[in-house]
């Protein structure tokens, strides 16, 4: 599983070292990063984007989450949904 944040927030990369050693800047705006073994740590995947979220929160950043199997995935959803159109497994961190 992996998931990518999308934001302008400089700490996006430390919000998603929190969770994973495996952690890939696509851009200023976008990382995406493992996510595969927090299940035994936090639960099933909403409960895993719950902590992310509550993390981002206590950060202060605003960004837009997103999950999926494949690495290649969460960034396009992200993309896509940044584009206004609305996908299953998007998340949204409110500060």
């Amino acid at each position: 599983m992996f998931a990518c944040l999308f934001g302008r927030s400089a700490q996006l990369g430390e919000l998603a070292a929190q969770f994973s050693p495996l952690v890939e800047t696509v851009d200023a705006d976008t990382v995406v990063f493992s996510i595969a073994g927090l299940g035994r740590l936090f639960g099933d995947t909403n409960q895993i984007v719950s902590e992310i979220s509550r993390r981002g929160h206590e950060m202060k950043i605003v960004a837009n989450l997103a999950v999926a199997v494949n690495p290649r995935r969460p960034a396009l959803l992200v993309t896509l949904a940044h584009s206004g159109r609305r996908y299953h497994r998007f998340y949204v961190i409110y500060s």
